[in-house]
C-alpha cells in the first residue's frame, strides 16, 4: 500500500513527538508541523481510520504496530540517507531536509547500493 507524503510526514512526526514526549497530543503536531489544528484533526481522523494511530488516555495519540513500522522505517532510512548526503559534502542542515523529502521516494534496492557504496569507500 501506497502512502502520501502527508501520511508519511504525520507518522514520522508523531515518531520524533513520541520519543521526546510521554504523551502526544493533537496540539503538539500541529505545532510539530505547523499546521492549524483543525487540519491535524481531520488528518488524524484519517490515519485512524487506517489503523495507523490510535487514541489512548486524555486523547493522547499512539502509532498503532502498522503505523510504528512505517514511521521507523522511513527514519531509518532518513538517517542513511542524511549520512550518506553529509559524507558527500552537504551541510547537516542541507542533509536533513533533503533526507526528508525523498526517503519515502527510494527503493530499497536504491538504498541498498548507497549502502554498499559507502561500506566500500570507507574500507
Amino acid at each position: 500500500m501506497e502512502l502520501t507524503n502527508s501520511e508519511y510526514l504525520y507518522l514520522t512526526a508523531i515518531l520524533s513527538l513520541s520519543k521526546r514526549m510521554i504523551l502526544v497530543k493533537c496540539t503538539d503536531i500541529a505545532r510539530e508541523l505547523n499546521y492549524s489544528m483543525p487540519s491535524v484533526l481531520a488528518f488524524l481522523k484519517r490515519l485512524e481510520e487506517k489503523e495507523y494511530i490510535t487514541y489512548g488516555e486524555r486523547k493522547s495519540i499512539f502509532l498503532t504496530p502498522k503505523g510504528l513500522n512505517i514511521a521507523n522505517d522511513l527514519y531509518n532510512r532518513q538517517i542513511m540517507l542524511s549520512e550518506a548526503f553529509k559524507k558527500m559534502g552537504a551541510s547537516n542542515d542541507l542533509a536533513s531536509s533533503e533526507a526528508i523529502k525523498i526517503s519515502h521516494f527510494i527503493s530499497n534496492e536504491m538504498l541498498d547500493i548507497i549502502k554498499k557504496f559507502f561500506t566500500l569507500i570507507s574500507d
